[in-house]
């Protein structure tokens, strides 16, 4: 449990590995480098947004909850990308989930526009491929992501959707016959032209 961190609050988890916005503000946390992706500014007022979020929302049997959040809470987040420049000045390198890349500057983020967080119940972050950890007692939802960002909606990038289809997430796995894998397929076709679309445009941004 070492690379990962619990909020104060009694009945959600944040998983570090995946999720970096939270780092801020958290003593027990040490974090060298910069931030990759969306940051939140206000942690506390933000988790008080994803609370109310949590309880509203009418989970399914997946147990996995991609939740919009209102512009309310803009104020306390900072967009995960930007759009691109050809000025090499204005990129940093930094290290994010094992691997080693160029990233926009913190500063030149553009606005927020959007923000979501994916959450899990703990019962399906548990059954996750990727996870092999263990929750402590009265831990319910965990939350993997936070997604701000400065147009309406932010694709999964290129190396995260190809991740979860080579089966780094359990939602992407194949289940039924043909038919249903064809509609898999399709599906995460889509997902690739959304993400080839956005990141053509705009860069991850860190620091």
């Amino acid at each position: 449990m070492s690379n990962r961190f619990y909020m104060p609050v009694a009945t959600i988890a944040v998983d570090q590995e995946c999720c970096h916005a939270f780092l801020e503000g958290v003593d027990a946390i040490e974090h060298d480098g910069p931030v990759v992706g969306s940051r939140v500014l206000n942690h506390l007022d933000f988790l008080s947004h994803i609370i109310h979020a949590i309880k509203a929302h009418e989970w399914d049997k997946s147990g996995q909850a991609v939740l919009k959040l209102p512009k309310t809470v803009f104020e306390h987040v900072t967009p995960g990308d930007g759009e691109h420049t050809n000025q090499i000045g204005d990129y940093v390198f930094a290290k994010h989930r094992g691997y080693v890349d160029h990233y926009l500057k913190r500063e030149l983020a553009g606005v927020t526009a959007s923000c979501s967080v994916v959450v899990y119940t703990r019962e399906a972050y548990l059954a996750d491929p990727e996870v092999n950890v263990s929750l402590r007692g009265g831990v319910e939802h965990v939350i993997v992501a936070v997604l701000a960002s400065c147009c309406e909606e932010s694709p999964y990038p290129w190396r995260t959707l190809v991740n979860n289809i080579a089966g780094g997430n359990a939602e992407f796995c194949l289940t039924g016959g043909m038919e249903q894998a064809t509609q898999q397929a399709r599906k995460w076709q889509a997902l690739a032209k959304e993400s080839i679309d956005h990141w053509s445009q705009y860069s991850l941004v860190a620091g």
